[in-house]
């Protein structure tokens, strides 16, 4: 049996137009990483609620926006068994019901498009947010789904008739 040598092959050559797309690749990605590291820190406030509107509160002069949510807006109608009625009107109603006169206690990161702050609220154990879809009196505006077709099935809040979502209202006004 003949012995049989190994060649020599000789490294191949490295692409420099690869090495670069790596390279930017690379800081490309880490850009991205410290960005949504600079999301995750929060703001909160807590304090007694000044309600806006079915979907805005104030705490200690700080306007929030409830995240994921979308209510009529104050002066908006909706079409209910007996009738027209106010219900941007009876979704602030339900707004301040649910906040109560206890503290409200908001959390978020980042400010909507007039400045004030997108954030998930609670007054004592209860999700505002949440409760707000559940209870028809806000549609859902990326979240809580689950809750918005419950509250369309019971007939609750704004689904008990017709009505324009809260979005397409404000194009149309």
């Amino acid at each position: 049996m003949a012995y049989q040598s190994r060649r020599y092959r000789p490294a191949r050559r490295r692409n420099p137009i690869l090495d670069w797309m790596f390279t930017l690749l690379f800081f490309a990605s880490l850009a991205f990483a410290i960005a949504r590291y600079a999301q995750i820190e929060s703001v909160s406030h807590q304090g007694r609620a000044v309600i806006a509107d079915g979907d805005t509160i104030e705490l200690s002069g700080q306007r929030i926006r409830l995240e994921g949510i979308d209510a009529p807006e104050y002066n908006q109608t909706c079409q209910g068994k007996s009738g027209p009625f106010n219900c941007g009107r009876e979704a602030r109603r339900k707004l301040a019901a649910l906040a109560g006169a206890g503290p409200v206690r908001c959390t978020g990161w980042q400010d909507d498009k007039y400045g004030r702050l997108l954030g998930t609220c609670t007054s004592g154990k209860m999700e505002l947010n949440r409760e707000m879809v559940a209870s028809g009196w806000a549609v859902s505006y990326g979240q809580y789904t689950a809750e918005e077709a419950s509250a369309r099935k019971a007939g609750l809040g704004l689904w008990q008739g017709e009505f324009q979502r809260p979005a397409d209202w404000r194009k149309a006004h």
